[in-house]
């Protein structure tokens, strides 16, 4: 994950083989820019992964546990669980993924065509010629 180039970050031990659960993997991803929920991206993807923490599954607020971890509130927060079923094929498959969703929201959401887009749509029609 941290060879993908899309900025995430393991929380608490996650990222350590030795003081893990070697079935767990909590991740802090950035925000898409569009502004569209990492986990439901991945739902459509097939991919099953859990927001926030296990803790605050279903709460409105904010996780105490994240908070206690000090993870960044900004960040979308994704568990994803394993057993000894899953394959490397499964693993390989998240990854590139992931790295497609975060590709797609790159290439889709730039403010400098955005901001064309809304200049076109909203000021071409007052246009005035000084002909």
């Amino acid at each position: 994950l941290e060879n993908l180039g899309i900025g995430c970050t393991f929380n608490g031990e996650s990222a350590s083989s030795e003081n893990s659960l070697y079935t767990l993997l909590h991740v802090a991803f950035p925000a898409l820019k569009s502004g569209e929920s990492l986990l439901s991206y991945l739902d459509l993807y097939g991919i099953a992964a859990s927001g926030g923490s296990a803790c605050s599954n279903l709460q409105a607020t904010d996780s105490h546990v994240l908070t206690a971890l000090q993870a960044s509130p900004d960040a979308q927060h994704i568990r994803f669980s394993f057993s000894k079923y899953n394959t490397p094929g499964e693993v390989d498959y998240v990854t590139q993924s992931l790295s497609e969703i975060y590709e797609n929201d790159r290439r889709t959401f730039h403010p400098k065509r955005l901001r064309n887009d809304l200049n076109e749509r909203f000021f071409e029609p007052f246009k005035v010629s000084l002909i």
